[in-house]
Order: C-alpha cells, then sequence, then structure tokens
C-alpha cells in the first residue's frame, strides 16, 4: 500500500491512515494551513526562548504523514479544544480493518457492541424476551444493509465491515458480493469527508486490501482506482447538493438518502451504472465461453454509457436497447421523473492510467447515437 507508507517499515497502514485523518480533521477545524500553526494553537507552552530565538519542537510534523501515534493524555487534551477528534482517532473502524488485514478473529458482537447505540439497536436483538437477555447478532438481510447505509458515517461503515466478516466466515459468496457493493457506496458517500482531508486514494487502498480485493465478484476482479474512485465521490456529492458541503450538519442524512436515490437509478440508470464497482473478467482458466463474455461485456458497456452520460453532463434516464449484448439485457423501458441538471461542474481531466480511460469506451459514440445535451 504505497500511499500508506512510513519510514517505520514494521508501522501498519491502518495506524497511518488514522492518525493522518485525525491531524487533518483537527488542522481544518482549527482553520490552520501547517503543524506549525496547529501545535502552536494546541500547545504554546511548548515554544520557548532559547538564546534569543523561540524553540520549535515540531512534534505535530510527525503526525502529517502517520508516523508516530499520540498518547492517550495528548489525545485528551487535544479533545477538549477539538471535540470529536479522539473518536475519529480511535474509532472501532480502525481496528476492526486492522485485525482484519493480520488475518486475526473479529468478535462481531463485541465489536457491534461499541458502536453507536442507534447503531446497535439496528444490528444486535436479544436472545428471548426476558429482562437483561444477553444480545445476539442480527442475521444481516438487504432491509438491514440499507438502514445502515441510511446512517452515512464510520459506525455504519463498521457495521458492514463486520457482516462481511461473518458472511466470509460462512463462505457465502451472494452476501459477500451484496455486502461488497453496499461498503462502496458508503465510501462514496463517506468519501468526501476524506477528500476534504486530501485521503480519498489512501481510503480506498485500505479497503482494497481488507475488503473489495477479497470479494468474490461475478464479473471479476475489483478494478476501480483512485482517480475513478475520486471523480465518482465529487459528481456524486455535487449531483446531490450543488451548494455548500453538509456534512457534520442536521442536513446530513437528509443528503444521505438523496444519494442512495442517485445511485439506486431513481433519478436516472446512467449514474447508477456508472458508480458501481467495475470489475476485469477474471478468465485465467483460458478462453471465456459467449456466455462468459457476454456477461461482462454487457456490465462494461452499461458503465462505460453511464460515465459518458455524466461526463458529458447529458440525459441519461436508461441505457439505449442498441449498447444491449444479444441474449442478456431485458430492460423494461418505463418513465422516470427527469434528474435535475448537473450544473456548470467543471470537465475533468482523466489521466491515461483511470479505469474509465481504459475500459469507457461507449459504443453509441461511434455510431453517433449520443444522448441529448444538457442545457
Amino acid at each position: 500500500m504505497i500511499l500508506l507508507v512510513s519510514k517505520n517499515q514494521n508501522r501498519d497502514p491502518v495506524d497511518v491512515m488514522r492518525v493522518r485523518y485525525w491531524y487533518q480533521g483537527i488542522m481544518t477545524t482549527l482553520d490552520c494551513q501547517n503543524p506549525y500553526q496547529v501545535e502552536k494553537l494546541l500547545e504554546p507552552e511548548r515554544f520557548k526562548r532559547k538564546h534569543q530565538r523561540t524553540e520549535y519542537p515540531n512534534k505535530w510534523g510527525s503526525y502529517v504523514a502517520g508516523e508516530h501515534t499520540p498518547q492517550i493524555r495528548h489525545v485528551r487534551k487535544v479533545e477538549i479544544k477539538v471535540p470529536g477528534s479522539a473518536r475519529e482517532l480511535n474509532h472501532p473502524l480502525w481496528a476492526i480493518l486492522k485485525m482484519k488485514m493480520e488475518g486475526k478473529e473479529v468478535s462481531s458482537i463485541e465489536w457491534m457492541g461499541r458502536l453507536d447505540p442507534t447503531v446497535q439497536t439496528c444490528v444486535l436483538q436479544p436472545q428471548h424476551d426476558c429482562f437483561g437477555a444477553p444480545r445476539m447478532l442480527a442475521p444481516f438481510s438487504s432491509r438491514q444493509g440499507q438502514k445502515l447505509l441510511r446512517r452515512g458515517d464510520l459506525d455504519a461503515l463498521a457495521a458492514l465491515v463486520l457482516y462481511w466478516g461473518e458472511a466470509d466466515h460462512q463462505e457465502d459468496s451472494e452476501a459477500l458480493e451484496e455486502l461488497g457493493r453496499m461498503i462502496y457506496k458508503l465510501l462514496l458517500i463517506v468519501g468526501l469527508e476524506f477528500y476534504r482531508r486530501n485521503l480519498s486514494a489512501e481510503l480506498l487502498v485500505l479497503f482494497k486490501a481488507s475488503i473489495l480485493d477479497a470479494t468474490p465478484w461475478v464479473d471479476g476482479y475489483f478494478a476501480v482506482d483512485a482517480q475513478t474512485f475520486e471523480i465518482s465521490i465529487l459528481l456524486l456529492h455535487h449531483l446531490s447538493y450543488p451548494a455548500d458541503y453538509p456534512g457534520k450538519t442536521p442536513q446530513w442524512r437528509k443528503q444521505v438518502g438523496r444519494m442512495l436515490l442517485f445511485l439506486s437509478g431513481r433519478f436516472g440508470d446512467d449514474i447508477k451504472f456508472a458508480m458501481r464497482p467495475f470489475c476485469q473478467p477474471a478468465w485465467e482458466a483460458g478462453p471465456p465461453t459467449r456466455d462468459d463474455w457476454a456477461w461482462w461485456e454487457q456490465s462494461r458497456r452499461f458503465w462505460a454509457w453511464g460515465w459518458h452520460c455524466l461526463l458529458n453532463r447529458t440525459e441519461g434516464k436508461f441505457p439505449p436497447y442498441e449498447d444491449c449484448v444479444l441474449g442478456i439485457c431485458t430492460h423494461s423501458l418505463r418513465n422516470r421523473p427527469l434528474r435535475r441538471r448537473l450544473g456548470q461542474y467543471q470537465m475533468l481531466t482523466l489521466p491515461d492510467e483511470c479505469v474509465i480511460e481504459k475500459y469507457g469506451e461507449w459504443l453509441g459514440v461511434a455510431a453517433g447515437k449520443v444522448p441529448k445535451r444538457r442545457t
């Protein structure tokens, strides 16, 4: 994981991530530009005059790159001036991911009990009706997954990761893929906060290594790269609320619900297909059968069509019939409400190595079947 390396080769990438996330959050809250300003505000007593000059301890410089984890007493001291920062550093999600990457056994019930109480009521249920009954993990269902998605926070993400671990232990490939898709959706939702802290690529790298690469996707290997992930985050959030970012405000849950409607295709299939986890085919055993190729090519065409619509600000309510691979697509065309206009967001420059550039060729462009452009 190149983006989460440390000078200390034995340092865990999760520790690098959580310290950097903690520091960037503090710097943003205090409206500082560098570790010097942060340290000056939080620990002014450490700046001492000696030999007619001010000594700069530069303790916070090590937190920028996640080189060191702050001591408990130091975290508590910062928490007084930046409420909520301690939870960001010591969130259960980090410990869960760390144990998974180390191959350690994770007790789902124990770690679910450390999440927000509202999450616990969703995922834990009493074993019987008597007072003080011990709680057990409720079986996963799509309905539970949707409840967690609507929360749109790290506690919900941690709960989905724990459910993914349970499905992995039971070798339930269908549940693993469903949970993998939900985890990716939630990464897109919470990803803007990481993007604002310059950590969106690191977030994807961390989850690829622990969850997404280990998910048995029907279409092959998880192939979303950091650039595509970042573009997806920006477009999804711009569509949902073109104005100010509503994170950590009473409006956040409302906007999360709106983002989920976009991802489900309620306002058009273009964003639904474009922001699905893109996979490269896994055909190591030999040439694919026609059905294998048709299945993957159908998925790729719809994904490419969705990105064509989004990047060109065109209406994309449902894929054109010409994009269907014979024998695979049985789309029923139905009327859907028009999605709000994308607005005048700046057109994005895609790097050559971006997966959108490699696999995003839409057949409709060559055939001259371009959707109606937004005005």
